[in-house]
């Protein structure tokens, strides 16, 4: 396997300190807050001490390998100064170090992963060694990894002072160890065999370039390299480097290589340290990635700004063209939900050159087969599906769909906007699976923010320009005048209406007028519409007479308030002017009928009085002689004879009630009722015996008739006839509506000491349409000879007077075919 250069692999290190701004909305993410928060969760998992500083010098991060090796948090070394006073105890050899450090800082070796050892002591005193590497990712910020070499600096040291410990550490160290001597293995540790996947006799007696590739890196001949370090570390110039090495299969591998002289009783020998350190290159190479894309990703939301509506798809498509290329996908699409969210649509598309375009196949999908990943989806996260074999085998349609497309793996980022998800981005393979490095999710989030904004830009910039047709739609439609004037009576401003309304041809005709002298019919209301203008800011409905230039006198109301201009010195008046000669003359004729309606309806009670009368008393005449012959003759007549004597009785109990109703509405109409009010229990004096009275009528229809009360004391001062017949009235239109079920009487004292009784049954129910009806005298939902049930229309029209008369308020509730429910609260 071919590894890049070390040139190739820090070559396309973008500046990372650009400052792009997206828009208002969105989001920076060349800050250095953001990129901790994108590159934090891999430094904090990270087993190796790494922290992050500026240009300057500042800390701006340190991870938790950091704190446990060195002792310090981040307060205590807020930069790299103090860092190093810290941990170099020695005036000179701490000096030396700053020299070095500087001079690293001030070059330009930004592509370079620079090694250093070190002598330190942590915050407990404790002597450590240390390697570390720095990463110049930009001119502003600066990875630093350190590595505790202590234990293996010491493991060779200890080496060299007994044969017998040297042998021990030697063959259970966790590192390779080799015994050179020239450029030839002569011995090795057990963990040199596991490292290498070799046996002893497939590497004694052979060269370290032969465990190596022809070339390093950073492009040198592996031979020609390895001899140079094994030169100078004969002659007593220990070597710490980083080297490519070859398992005994060919599999390449990074290690870093410690070199230095060691004297045994048979002489002197070169000693290699060999560490594997993939997992390391690996970090960084994934950390090397992700600010590659951060660049990306600056790029692409800078292209965003200031773009136009109509070139807002095709940036979009360069978008995922350059994610696409970066992460080695076949398709990049956009999708957008039905606002019920039943179906999905493809808006736009990116696919790899020579890959057949399958955008049709998305035109419009049924979220039927796909309610597992919508409800993914609408947990506003990122879905990563690395293989299909993640989706449930439940959504077997789905799978499916996704085979015949050869689909092997996608990324769905929600696009989100005020809090709905209104989209989403797929990023997908049909080549070869894709494991994405979760590290990338909370910048393709990013990603997906930025889309989000772009759209609502656009939606914005539409909706703009929406209602700026609008307003020009109703400015020069609408009926009202509207205006804009000068304090001293000019017009700058006037929509056709408005024109039309003062006798004006043009605008520039109107203009040249003087509001006050030439339409105002009385000049003194100018000037006190003015000095409302000045005292409260505005007037609303002023009205005035107005003579046009052209066309007879009219009466007008005006609507204004005072405003600024763009000088915020200059004042206007601005408003609206309504033409309301027609109403003045249709008020005058409302209310000469309205008054002769008032005398018509006196008229209508006093007859209705006067007329219940001469019903009344022939109707209790034949009452009383109807009851002598039922008692005289019901025992000697024919059942169907005995059935006519219970007819008369209801027809005459009927009629005598509606009697009584007129008369009643006729008090209320004629203003002749004269109530009484006194203390009294509700209770005890009207709704317990109402109660008796219904319940045998309820019961003989099958419906129970139930009463219930939460309190013990319910007197109040009313009109306790009237209080009565609002009971009556309720009870008895329960009792007639309701066939089955039940009818509910409930009495309750709230906090407040007001009364409230609800009266509900399971009848009939009244209909939305009726309820705005149901008080009015004479009202009834059904009409004609058709209606199923008695009764005149007065009953609930007397309710609501009784209901004014007493100061308590009435409310329905009902639905047709269930039931109603009134609550009577008396205050």
């Amino acid at each position: 396997m071919k590894k890049k250069s070390e040139k190739e692999k820090y070559n396309n290190r973008n500046d990372f300190s650009k400052n792009h701004n997206i828009n208002k909305n969105s989001k920076s993410i060349t800050n250095p807050d953001v990129i901790l928060k994108s590159t934090k969760e891999l430094l904090s998992k990270s087993p190796f001490a790494s922290a992050v500083f500026s240009n300057g010098g500042k800390l701006i991060y340190i991870n938790p390998a950091f704190k446990k090796l060195f002792g310090y948090n981040l307060a205590e070394i807020p930069t790299t100064t103090k860092f190093l006073n810290n941990i170099i105890r020695v005036a000179s050899y701490r000096e030396n170090i700053k020299r070095k450090w500087n001079l690293f800082l001030n070059k330009d070796i930004s592509r370079k992963i620079i090694p250093e050892l070190l002598k330190v002591r942590n915050k407990n005193s404790k002597e450590i060694e240390i390697k570390f590497s720095i990463i110049r990712t930009s001119e502003s910020i600066y990875y630093a990894f350190f590595q505790d070499i202590t234990e293996k600096q010491k493991t060779a040291n200890e080496i060299l002072e007994s044969k017998e410990r040297y042998e021990k550490l030697f063959n259970s160290a966790n590192d390779a160890i080799f015994l050179m001597k020239d450029d030839r293995f002569i011995d090795c540790n057990p963990k040199t065999l596991e490292m290498f996947k070799c046996k002893r006799n497939q590497i004694i007696n052979h060269s370290p370039f032969e465990f190596s590739p022809l070339k390093q890196p950073d492009g040198r001949d592996s031979q020609v390299k390895a001899l140079k370090k094994i030169t100078a570390a004969q002659k007593n110039q220990q070597q710490v480097f980083e080297w490519l090495h070859c398992k005994y299969d060919g599999t390449p591998f990074y290690a870093e290589v410690s070199l230095n002289v060691v004297e045994l009783e048979s002489g002197k020998y070169l000693q290699a340290i060999v560490r594997d350190i993939s997992e390391r290159k690996e970090f960084e190479h994934r950390l090397k990635r992700r600010v590659e894309f951060e660049n990306l990703l600056t790029k692409i939301s800078a292209s965003f700004v200031n773009l136009k509506e109509e070139a807002l798809e095709n940036k979009i498509k360069n978008a995922f063209k350059q994610i696409g290329d970066f992460l080695k996908l076949d398709l990049c699409l956009l999708f957008s939900f039905s606002h019920d969210y039943s179906t999905i649509s493809c808006v736009t598309q990116w696919n790899r050159s020579g890959k057949k375009s399958i955008k049709r196949k998305f035109n419009t999908l049924s979220m039927v087969s796909r309610r597992w990943w919508l409800k993914k989806i609408k947990t506003f996260e990122p879905l990563v599906i690395n293989s299909l074999k993640q989706i449930p085998k439940s959504e077997k349609i789905w799978i499916y769909e996704l085979n015949k497309m050869n689909i092997k793996s996608f990324v769905h980022i929600p696009i989100i906007q005020h809090d709905k998800l209104i989209g989403l981005v797929a990023l997908t393979t049909v080549q070869n699976e894709w494991n994405i490095d979760k590290g990338f999710i909370s910048l393709l989030k990013i990603f997906g923010e930025i889309i989000a904004n772009s759209l609502q830009r656009k939606e914005i910039e539409e909706d703009l320009k929406l209602s700026e047709a609008r307003f020009r739609s109703l400015y020069e439609n609408a009926k009202l005048g509207i205006y804009r004037t000068t304090f001293d009576g000019k017009f700058v401003l006037a929509n056709p209406a408005l024109i039309k309304m003062f006798g004006c041809n043009s605008f520039e005709e109107l203009a040249e007028q003087d509001i006050a002298r030439e339409f105002y019919v009385n000049s003194e209301d100018r000037k006190k519409l003015l000095k409302l203008a000045n005292t409260k800011g505005e007037f609303d409905g002023f009205e005035t007479l107005i003579k046009p230039k052209r066309g007879n006198i009219i009466n007008v109301r005006i609507y204004g308030k005072v405003v600024k201009g763009k000088d915020k010195k200059t004042k206007f008046l601005e408003g609206v002017v309504e033409d309301i000669t027609e109403k003045k003359q249709s008020e005058k004729v409302l209310l000469e009928s309205k008054e002769r309606a008032e005398n018509s309806e006196k008229l209508k009670s006093e007859f209705l009085a006067q007329m219940s009368h001469e019903i009344r008393t022939p109707i209790n005449t034949i009452l009383s002689f109807s009851s002598l012959l039922k008692s005289e003759l019901y025992n000697l007549v024919s059942e169907d004879l005995r059935q006519s004597f219970s007819l008369m009785e209801r027809a005459g109990k009927r009629i005598t009630r509606t009697i009584d109703l007129i008369l009643n509405m006729s008090e209320m109409q004629t203003g002749t009722y004269e109530p009484s009010k006194r203390n009294f229990d509700l209770f005890s004096h009207v709704v317990e015996p109402l109660y008796f009275e219904y319940r045998g009528v309820a019961q003989t229809k099958g419906v129970l008739l139930t009463l219930k009360k939460s309190d013990s004391n319910y007197e109040l001062q009313a009109d306790e006839y009237t209080v009565s017949q609002i009971f009556s009235n309720l009870l008895d239109n329960a009792v007639k509506y309701t066939d089955k079920g039940k009818i509910e009487l409930k009495l309750k004292r709230l906090k407040n000491k007001n009364i409230v009784v609800e009266i509900i049954d399971t009848g009939v129910g009244i209909s939305k349409e009726y309820l705005p009806n149901l008080f009015r005298p004479f009202s009834q939902e059904e009409q004609g000879y058709t209606r199923k049930f008695e009764g005149n229309g007065l009953g609930l029209a007397l309710v609501k007077r009784y209901c004014e008369i007493n100061d308590a308020d009435i409310q329905v509730q009902s639905n047709k075919g269930k039931g109603t429910k009134f609550k009577i609260t008396f205050q």
